[in-house]
C-alpha cells in the first residue's frame, strides 16, 4: 500500500473514531439530563398525586366504621382511573396486600417512613419512573405506588445516537473526499521524483 493511501485510512480512521466518540458523549449526556428533568418531573407529580388521594381518603374516613381494603379501594380507584388517562399508574398496598394494584409488573421495595424509592425500571420495552413512598401519618401503614412511562427518553437516545452517525457518515465522506485530495496533492512531486527516478535506474538518461 502506497504512503497517500496510508495517511488517507489512517486519518480517516482517526476522525471517525473522535467523531463517534464525542457524538456518543454527547448523546449520553443529553440522555442523562433530560432523565433528570424527568425524574424531578415525575418526583412533583408523584407529591400532587400523593397528597391529592390522602386528602381524600382521610375526607372519606368519616363514612366507614373502618378503613378496610374495601373501603380505601373505593377512595383510591377514581384517582387511578383518571391519571391512568394521562400515562400514570398506581398502586396502594395496606400492610403487605394489594388495596388497588394499577401496576402489577412492580413489586414493592420495603421502604420506611418519609423515604421514597425512586426506579427507572424497564418492562415489556418500555422504561418507567416507578416511585414508592408511605402516605403520612395517621395512613402511614399504607405504601402508594406511583408509576409513569417514560418511554420518550429511550426513544430520544435513540433519535440522537442515529443522528450523530448520519452526521458522522455525511462527515466522513466529505472528510475522505478533502484528505483524498490533498494527498494527493502534496504526493504529486515526490511521486514524479519516484517515476523519474525509476526512468534513469532503467537507462533513460
Amino acid at each position: 500500500m502506497k504512503f497517500w493511501q496510508k495517511a488517507f485510512f489512517a486519518g480517516l480512521l482517526l476522525f471517525l473514531v473522535g467523531f463517534d466518540a464525542l457524538g456518543f458523549t454527547l448523546a449520553r449526556r443529553s440522555y442523562e439530563l433530560n432523565a433528570g428533568y424527568a425524574l424531578q418531573t415525575a418526583l412533583m407529580e408523584q407529591g400532587v398525586i400523593e397528597k391529592s388521594l390522602y386528602d381524600n381518603i382521610m375526607n372519606s374516613a368519616p363514612q366507614f366504621t373502618q378503613l378496610n381494603s374495601e373501603n380505601l379501594r373505593f377512595a383510591v380507584a377514581p384517582y387511578a382511573a383518571y391519571y391512568k388517562n394521562q400515562g400514570v399508574a398506581m398502586a396502594v398496598y395496606l400492610d403487605g396486600p394489594a388495596v388497588y394494584n394499577g401496576f402489577p409488573a412492580y413489586t414493592p421495595k420495603g421502604t420506611g417512613e418519609n423515604e421514597k424509592a425512586i426506579v427507572l425500571q424497564e418492562i415489556n420495552n418500555n422504561l418507567f419512573c416507578v416511585i414508592e413512598s408511605h402516605l403520612p401519618a395517621p395512613l402511614d401503614t399504607l405504601v402508594f405506588i406511583y408509576a409513569k412511562d417514560e418511554s420518550a427518553l429511550t426513544a430520544f437516545r435513540t433519535d440522537v445516537t442515529r443522528l450523530f452517525l448520519f452526521i458522522s457518515g455525511i462527515a466522513a465522506v466529505l472528510l475522505g473526499g478533502a484528505l483524498l485530495f490533498m494527498l494527493i496533492g502534496l504526493t504529486r512531486p515526490f511521486r514524479k521524483l519516484s517515476a523519474a527516478a525509476a526512468e534513469i535506474s532503467g537507462g533513460d538518461y
